[in-house]
């Protein structure tokens, strides 16, 4: 068989994760944090820890706090 004809299938394919929504969030969140109307000190250190992550890949209970506290504040 030649290399022409050969037929390989993907080792690795990516998976598309869009993920725009949670930077809108994460952002309007640290824009909060940052002008101090976050009071609880669990919720400021998550949020700084998610932001600058913000490139990084997030699990579902982390998408899921990001929502709750999107929904918070």
């Amino acid at each position: 068989m030649s290399i022409w004809t050969q037929y390989r299938e993907p080792k690795f394919i990516p998976e598309c994760k869009d993920t725009s929504y949670l930077k809108v969030m994460l952002n309007k969140l640290k824009i909060e944090v940052d002008y101090g109307r976050v009071n609880n000190e669990w919720d400021r250190n998550f949020i700084n820890g998610c932001y600058s992550n913000l490139h990084g890949i997030f699990s579902d209970k982390q998408k899921a706090k990001i929502e709750e506290l999107f929904e918070r504040y």
